[in-house]
C-alpha cells in the first residue's frame, strides 16, 4: 500500500460514514413528520437524537483521518446492530450494514497506514488524537451502558417495562403468570406490560382475548372487555407513564391501566380499547 491508496481507502470510509449519518438524519426527519407507528417508532424516539449526534462526531473524526475514529465507528455499528437484534430478533438492513462495515474497515486500514507512513518519513510527526478521543469516549460509554442494560434485560435481571404483544411473551413468563393465578389456563395474552423492576410478578397490566387485568404482588383485578364502557385519563405526577381509568358497567367497577408514556405500542393498545368501548356503547350491543 502507498499513501495514495491509503487516502483512497480513507475517502471510501468517509463516504460510508457520511452515508450512515445522512441515512440516520433522514429517518429521524421522516419519523418526526410522520404519525406514530410501529415501523418508525425507533426513529421517533428523542433518544435517537443522541445516536445522530454521536454519528456526527464519529464522522467528523473520520474526516480528520482518525484511526481511533474509524475503530470507534466500526464498533458502534457492529455492537449497535447486535443490540438491536437482541431487542427485536430482527436484522433489518443487514446488507447495507455489511457494506458500510467493509468500507469502514478499508478506511481504518488506510488511516493506520497513513499515520505510520507519516511517522516513518518524519520522526517528529504526531497524529492529532483530539477528534478521535472526543468521538470515541462518549461512544464507548453509551455502548457500554446500552450493552449492560440489554444484558440485564436478556438475563431477566431487569424487567422489560415496554408493552409487549402476546407473541413476545416467553413461555417462562406465561407460566409464571399462570402459576401465580394472574391469568387462567387457556388465556391468550394480546398485550402485556410489566410494571416491576426485578420481576414480572411485581405488577402490571395484561389484555387477553376477553379481559383486561391489573395485578400486583397481592391482588389481581380484571374486567371483561365486553363490560368496559369508558376510558378516562387520570392525572399523574410521573411523566414517564400515562394512567387511564378503565370503567366497567355498574357502580365502582373499574381498574387502572398504566402505560409507558412514549411506548411505541401505546397507541395500538388504546386504539383497541376505544374500539371495544365504541362497540360496547353502540345501540343494541
Amino acid at each position: 500500500m502507498d499513501e495514495n491508496t491509503a487516502l483512497e481507502d480513507i475517502k471510501k470510509g468517509l463516504y460510508a460514514a457520511l452515508t450512515l449519518f445522512i441515512l440516520s438524519c433522514f429517518m429521524f426527519f421522516i419519523g418526526v413528520i410522520s404519525a406514530p407507528s410501529d415501523a418508525l417508532a425507533s426513529f421517533q424516539d428523542t433518544w435517537y437524537l443522541v445516536d445522530i449526534v454521536l454519528l456526527g462526531l464519529l464522522t467528523l473524526a473520520v474526516y480528520k483521518k482518525s484511526f481511533l475514529g474509524f475503530v470507534a465507528l466500526l464498533i458502534y455499528v457492529i455492537v449497535g446492530k447486535i443490540i438491536v437484534f437482541l431487542d427485536t430478533g430482527q436484522l433489518k438492513g443487514i446488507i447495507v450494514t455489511l457494506i458500510i462495515i467493509h468500507f469502514l474497515i478499508q478506511g481504518a486500514r488506510g488511516a493506520k497506514y497513513y499515520h505510520n507512513n507519516k511517522r516513518q518519513l518524519d520522526a517528529s510527526y504526531k497524529p492529532q488524537k483530539r477528534w478521535g478521543l472526543i468521538a470515541a469516549i462518549p461512544t464507548f460509554l453509551l455502548l457500554t451502558l446500552s450493552a449492560a442494560i440489554t444484558f440485564l434485560e436478556q438475563s431477566n435481571y431487569l424487567v422489560d417495562q415496554s408493552i409487549k404483544k402476546g407473541a413476545e411473551v416467553s413461555d417462562s413468563q406465561y407460566k409464571s403468570l399462570l402459576d401465580e393465578q394472574v391469568i387462567n389456563l387457556g388465556d391468550q395474552i394480546k398485550y402485556f406490560n410489566a410494571h416491576g423492576v426485578l420481576s414480572n410478578l411485581e405488577g402490571g397490566n395484561i389484555i387477553t382475548q376477553d379481559s383486561i387485568i391489573l395485578y400486583d404482588e397481592e391482588d389481581v383485578y380484571s374486567l371483561y372487555l365486553d363490560d368496559i364502557v369508558a376510558l378516562e385519563f387520570m392525572e399523574t405526577s410521573d411523566s414517564d407513564y400515562t394512567v387511564y381509568k378503565v370503567v366497567g358497567k355498574g357502580d365502582d367497577y373499574w381498574l387502572t391501566l398504566v402505560v409507558p408514556a412514549n411506548d411505541k405500542m401505546k397507541g395500538e393498545v388504546l386504539g383497541m380499547l376505544r374500539r371495544t368501548i365504541k362497540q360496547n356503547n353502540a345501540p343494541n350491543s
